[in-house]
């Protein structure tokens, strides 16, 4: 919901309401536990996470990349700043992504295909900055609470692998390695 083709009405997210749009989405095809794997990068892994505290027993595996499931203020006070910013003009926030998100090293890596980026974003979200917002509020209404699922999260037996990327600047390594 807000993001790709999927509905962007005007309405509050929740990342709980996204695990059970996930759930209904496996239940729809039919997957078995035993063939169904999650793979979860940045603001999917929150969705992730809390589908595998709800329905423990309908994946096998899952990989997760960019987690955070510790509540950072950093994180909360930067998606502010982020739908401030859109919401004003959202050229300057699609400008601003690249110094807020990446490391130098990754910005000079992919620097060819940067203007193609931005304005492939730009033109996605154009009209459709309510929808990118609501989902920014979703993450920070769920990352605020989210110490009261480290409990749920611990009993899971599935195997996670975590990919802590040493160049992520939202969710930089030590916060990676205190997820689970």
């Amino acid at each position: 919901r807000g993001q790709g083709q999927s509905t962007c009405d005007d309405a509050d997210y929740a990342i709980e309401e996204f695990a059970d749009y996930l759930k209904a989405i496996i239940d729809e095809l039919g997957l078995k536990p035993e063939n169904t794997n999650l793979v979860g990068i940045s603001s999917g892994t929150l969705v992730q996470a809390e589908f595998m505290r709800k329905y423990p027993d309908t994946f096998h595996k899952c990989v997760m990349s960019g987690v955070m499931l510790t509540p950072q203020k950093t994180f909360q006070l930067q998606n502010l700043f982020a739908i401030r910013t859109m919401k004003t003009d959202i050229t300057l926030w699609v400008e601003s992504l690249y110094c807020l998100l990446f490391s130098d090293y990754f910005v000079e890596a992919i620097e060819p295909f940067i203007p193609n980026l931005k304005a492939a974003l730009n033109e996605r979200y154009k009209d459709r900055v309510h929808a990118l917002s609501n989902i920014m509020m979703a993450q920070n209404r769920y990352v605020a609470d989210i110490a009261k699922y480290h409990g749920d999260y611990k009993k899971n037996n599935h195997e996670i692998v975590i990919i802590a990327g040493d160049e992520d600047r939202i969710t930089p390594t030590f916060y990676q390695k205190r997820v689970l």
